[in-house]
């Protein structure tokens, strides 16, 4: 699935689903969509291949719930970059063990 062409409906999805993550976490619904293990599983699920994007929301789920907002502080925006590490997943195979190590990057940096 290396390689993959994007029609302009499916970049007009991969947009409005990334706004609605950002969205979610901030202002409405916040329906808990940008939680990384729904936005991962969403990224993948774009691409056809929703458990990749499951585990690496599962990994950067693992990772920032060490992470709460505490009184003033922020948080970082986890849901937009969940579902792009997600999609960046399921985009390279979901079977490369690098991929997941580059994907969780992506997603926490």
């Amino acid at each position: 699935m290396i390689g993959v062409e994007l029609s302009a409906g499916d970049w007009a999805l991969a947009c409005l689903l990334g706004a609605v993550m950002g969205l979610d976490e901030v202002s409405w619904p916040q329906a808990m969509w940008s939680r990384p293990i729904v936005a991962g599983t969403l990224g993948g699920m774009l691409f056809g291949a929703p458990a990749a994007g499951c585990l690496v929301g599962v990994w950067l789920e693992f990772v920032l719930s060490r992470h709460p907002s505490f009184g003033g502080a922020r948080h970082p925006e986890i849901g937009p970059a969940s579902f792009t590490a997600g999609a960046a997943y399921a985009v390279a195979g979901g079977g490369a063990p690098a991929g997941i190590v580059a994907a969780v990057v992506v997603g926490w940096a």
